[in-house]
């Protein structure tokens, strides 16, 4: 979430930890205050460090802090992981 309407788009590197991010997604152009991003093709049963990235409509830049992220099994389907994500975030 941002306290402004923003972009999004996430910088990745694998393993915990990391501070230099050697891959982004593209990014979502849409300015709004609540954002969804999802990494597809990572390497399933991986660590990765993950950082949010979002800029406002003037162009003003900011970055979120460094959380680690587990890729899932590759039986979990997409929705899945986003529904067990979104589960853990808001406690349902």
């Amino acid at each position: 979430r941002t306290d402004e309407p923003s972009t999004s788009q996430v910088a990745y590197a694998e393993g915990s930890g990391a501070v230099t991010f050697n891959s982004k997604t593209a990014e979502d152009t849409k300015l709004t205050t609540e954002h969804l991003v999802i990494i597809s093709d990572l390497p399933t049963s991986r660590v990765f460090s993950v950082q949010p990235i979002s800029a406002d409509g003037a162009g003003n830049a900011g970055t979120g802090s460094i959380e680690t992220a587990i890729v899932g099994r590759a039986s979990d389907s997409v929705l899945t992981i986003v529904f067990n994500t979104l589960r853990s975030i808001f406690g349902l």
